[in-house]
């Protein structure tokens, strides 16, 4: 039965990814169901013109985002950025923070945190591209909701990003793994470049620094069919402050040579089951509660 409806699943995020489906949902006719390229565009051009809207049509591009079949579907078998600016997207265009709740355990699930140092899953770059919308929507809201287990998280997220960067000619630089674009740390990461050690270990991700040359070892939890999330171990030698071997990202479209690369990857026996396991979000739900529990822990403490 699982190997059934995980086919189904590939159905509907792979093949279905640019058609058109009939869908009965109130006042919604149809979705278009857009693969996660063209959602992201589609994200884009929405929060650089939301403000000319319309009323009404800010209300019809949110329940366009809300039942999108490719974010709900994503929404438990491949946990992204997208996810996450997705619902503030659909907060914003409402003027409203429904989705607090959520947006804070999208957040967790892509930020590893076994260890005193948090991680982001998807590497540095999607980090930019998630906070690109997620910070205007924290400073949409300043008075209408308690923002700091947010921030705390996002605090944990730059600061991660400081303590496992390496030099380049005197300029830090974030960790070399995930879909990761050749740019050093942006002045909000760079704060806590000061923090960077030579040896770092975390259950996930180790730094050894010898002579001056950097060595990352690093074996991520995968996120089901989030793709910029690499599988197995992998380790990336830094010379004289540049990564050998290390495939620079420069966009999705560059990301595979043929579709079928593509599809291969997305729907490998790994990320397959780390569908499985998380699928439904429960596996991920028990974690995000656990996190909630670890920083009452720490407020209370401090």
């Amino acid at each position: 039965m699982k190997k059934i409806l995980l086919i189904c699943i590939c159905i509907l995020l792979g093949s279905c990814a640019t058609g058109k489906i009939n869908v009965i949902k109130e006042k919604i006719d149809y979705v278009n169901i857009k693969n996660g390229n063209e959602l992201a565009r589609k994200q884009d051009y929405l929060i650089e013109n939301f403000k000319s809207f319309s009323i009404s049509q800010k209300l019809m591009e949110s329940d366009s985002l809300e039942w999108n079949l490719w974010f709900m579907g994503a929404k438990v078998t491949a946990p992204s950025n997208l996810i996450i600016r997705q619902l503030c997207l659909i907060d914003i265009l409402r003027g409203t923070t429904k989705n607090y709740d959520e947006i804070l355990e999208f957040l967790y699930i892509l930020s590893y945190q076994p260890d005193s140092i948090t991680l982001w899953a998807e590497g540095y770059s999607y980090w930019l591209y998630t906070y690109d919308i997620l910070g205007k929507y924290i400073k949409m809201f300043p008075k209408d909701r308690d923002f700091s287990s947010i921030k705390n998280l996002v605090v944990k997220i730059r600061m991660g990003f400081g303590r496992t960067s390496y030099i380049n000619k005197g300029t830090s630089y974030p960790a070399p793994y995930g879909d990761l674009r050749n740019i050093p740390l942006q002045e909000e990461e760079l704060r806590y470049a000061k923090l960077s050690k030579d040896v770092v270990h975390t259950t996930y991700l180790t730094k050894h620094t010898v002579l001056g040359d950097v060595t990352y070892t690093y074996n991520f939890p995968l996120m089901g069919f989030n793709t910029h999330v690499p599988v197995g171990e992998n380790m990336v030698h830094i010379e004289e402050g540049t990564p050998i071997d290390f495939k620079w990202y420069t966009g999705y479209k560059d990301k595979y040579k043929v579709k079928r690369e593509e599809y291969l990857d997305t729907f490998s026996e790994e990320r397959s089951k780390s569908v499985e396991k998380g699928f439904g979000g429960k596996i991920w739900k028990i974690n995000y509660e656990k996190y909630l529990k670890r920083e009452r822990e720490e407020i209370e403490t401090d």
